[in-house]
């Protein structure tokens, strides 16, 4: 019955955002594939230095069941991109079709008493932070930066009437497949009879310059994306401005034209996944991540300028990170 739960709404300076965060946590105590997040750091994302809060707003909520946190969800208006579209993010929720249904319900309507007329989900603050379920795959391990949740999630979205819009997907390569991929990019790459392009990595650059071709790179690569705006460069730096934690300078690899302008990027992550867990997500020590333990790569991204599309680019960046990892 709706009658044994209970609802709160705040704001993201409530005493209780530590036990909203908290619940991300605690929801996946006994699930052996759950990689808790750097807890301080998303407690970052809900101050005022945040950037995302000169264009944008967000309220959260939590439910409860005797006494208890059993769900909690977020409701988001992204001015930047469209003030008639909501996002529904932060989803957490017990398999409990009633529990769902109250949860999402008192994040619509906040988001249609905002004059929202379309909502997305899940969408924290943007897509240049956490979007997406997980939809397939939960009997592997996760892979470090990429969205887990519970498997009923999508059901209980889809009994709330949301529709799938849009679809990813990530392989697991093994060594023989990434062997067979480097000698196709190299027979690709015999084709292209023009000069190539220079290319840079980012250890050949301070990170801050690195981090600025990206967000630049991205703007006009992506443009076209779903759920693309022009974030600002503050914004993108506050979001971004932690990955040198986590990157292998070497990995990050940018093309240039001829006039040394910025045409393209590809980069690599090391999936830090097992070793952030054994930490159980604790920021201060990070120091204990270790490159030598690395065993898998996560290749991320690739963005080509929007003046250079066209295959020679992407071949010689994919052949060059193939042979670095």
């Amino acid at each position: 019955m709706m009658q044994e739960f209970s609802i709160i709404e705040m704001d993201r300076d409530n005493d209780k955002l530590a036990d909203f965060l908290e619940f991300g946590i605690s929801h996946y105590q006994n699930d052996p594939n759950f990689v808790p997040p750097l807890l301080l750091s998303q407690f970052s994302y809900f101050q005022d230095e945040h950037p995302f809060f000169e264009h944008g707003k967000i309220k959260l909520f939590l439910l409860y069941k005797e006494n208890q946190i059993v769900g909690r969800v977020s409701a988001s208006i992204n001015e930047s991109l469209d003030n008639t579209i909501g996002n529904i993010g932060f989803y957490e929720c017990i398999d409990d079709d009633n529990a769902s249904k109250l949860l999402i319900e008192h994040a619509e309507r906040w988001l249609k008493n905002h004059d929202c007329n379309k909502i997305i989900a899940p969408v924290q603050f943007s897509i240049f932070h956490s979007y997406r379920f997980m939809s397939k795959g939960f009997d592997l391990p996760r892979f470090f930066g990429e969205p887990y949740n519970k498997p009923y999630y999508h059901q209980q979205f889809t009994q709330a009437g949301y529709k799938e819009i849009h679809r990813w997907f990530s392989y697991d390569l093994n060594q023989n497949s990434l062997s067979q991929s480097l000698l196709i990019a190299k027979e690709y790459k015999k084709k292209w009879k023009s000069s190539y392009y220079t290319i840079k990595t980012l250890a050949e650059m301070d990170f801050e310059n690195g981090l600025l071709l990206l967000w630049k790179i991205t703007l006009d690569s992506f443009r076209k994306n779903f759920g693309w705006f022009s974030v600002s460069w503050n914004e993108w730096k506050f979001v971004y401005g932690g990955m040198n934690r986590f990157i292998i300078p070497d990995f990050v690899l940018f093309a240039f034209d001829d006039n040394q302008s910025p045409a393209g990027f590809v980069y690599a992550l090391p999936n830090w996944a097992s070793q952030i867990k054994k930490i159980d997500g604790d920021i201060f020590r990070l120091d204990e991540l270790s490159k030598e333990q690395i065993s898998q790569m996560i290749y991320m991204a690739v963005g080509i300028a929007s003046d250079h599309r066209h295959p020679k680019i992407v071949d010689q960046l994919w052949e060059l990170l193939l042979q670095k990892t």
